[in-house]
């Protein structure tokens, strides 16, 4: 299930791409948001998969390009809950940001390994 409404905030790169994803694009609908990167430009991310660490929800999200979402990598994001909305928020400490990510590439390995039996 994907989150229907989500804030806007840059973060790092993630480059691992589940194999699962990939069949995903066959789908034509994902949740979409928009964020500034590092140098401000702004950009559409799609929400791609959702996620829970340590008690808390996150997201992975690729960028959209000319209404295609780019493969080439996966950013996280912390999803909360404001106002009865759901935002996306950057993930401030790098290291945490590595422990998410490192939680994340378990979880999607453990999610391929499963969809493969």
């Amino acid at each position: 299930m994907f989150l229907s409404i989500l804030g806007s905030f840059a973060i790092t790169y993630f480059k691992h791409i589940p194999e699962w994803w990939i069949i995903m694009e066959e789908f034509d609908e994902y949740t979409v948001f928009k964020t500034k990167t590092k140098d401000g430009k702004e950009v559409e991310m799609a929400v791609v998969d959702e996620f829970v660490f340590e008690n808390k929800q996150y997201v992975a999200a690729a960028l959209v390009e000319d209404d295609t979402i780019n493969a080439d990598g996966l950013y996280i994001y912390r999803a909360k809950i404001e106002n009865g909305e759901f935002k996306a928020e950057k993930i401030r400490s790098q290291v945490d940001y590595q422990r998410i990510c490192e939680a994340y590439s378990e979880y999607a390995a453990e999610k391929d390994n499963i969809e493969d039996k």
